[in-house]
């Protein structure tokens, strides 16, 4: 007896979809660059995850300006800043899972940043929490032995996202998997005689 495999498309279909789901949240380490300037001895370039209201990765690079030689011994630290929200009516609090272990930080003016905390050992990076949308000044100063750099960054966060949009793809399994239960199962029926 010989058993019939599922039409192609429906393969390629679920392979695409399980690529989309998987690839959607696919970051490069340190995220995007938000500045990159020179300061005193320094390039300081600086990284975010993301600018939305909520948890996001801040990453800074230092480098030697006159020669791109990584430094690696320095002292990295964020202040945030608010300025004014968005829109000062309604600004977003930021939106943290309730299972999610991360401290809310409530003073941003002192964010260590430490290689430890990077993926990418050549960055420093601090984990941290957006609290709200709006406008936010963000400080980031170098201190090493041989010299020190400042640099202040505006930015624009962004609403948080929904819940929703967070965890769809947690929430599209389980009909995912009863379509594919139920096409193998059409599949796999004997013809009737």
């Amino acid at each position: 007896m010989k058993i019939a495999t599922p039409p192609r498309l429906i393969v390629l279909l679920v392979a695409a979809l399980g690529l989309a789901a998987i690839t959607s949240n696919a970051r490069g380490d340190g995220g995007v660059v938000i500045d990159q300037a020179e300061s005193g001895p320094y390039r300081v370039t600086v990284f975010a995850s993301q600018l939305r209201a909520g948890p996001t990765d801040l990453s800074v690079m230092v480098q030697r300006a006159a020669t791109n030689e990584s430094v690696l011994d320095a002292k990295v630290e964020f202040a945030l800043e608010a300025q004014t929200s968005s829109d000062p009516a309604t600004p977003q609090s930021a939106w943290v899972p309730p299972c999610c272990s991360m401290e809310s930080k409530t003073d941003l003016t002192a964010i260590p940043a430490t290689r430890e905390a990077a993926q990418n050992k050549l960055l420093y990076a601090a984990l941290t929490t957006l609290p709200a949308s709006g406008d936010y000044l963000l400080t980031t100063t170098v201190t090493t032995a041989t010299g020190a750099a400042r640099l202040t960054t505006p930015l624009r966060v962004a609403p948080p996202p929904s819940p929703a949009s967070t965890y769809w793809p947690f929430l599209a399994l389980p009909p995912v998997a009863i379509v594919g239960f139920v096409l193998r199962s059409h599949v796999r029926r004997r013809p009737e005689a």
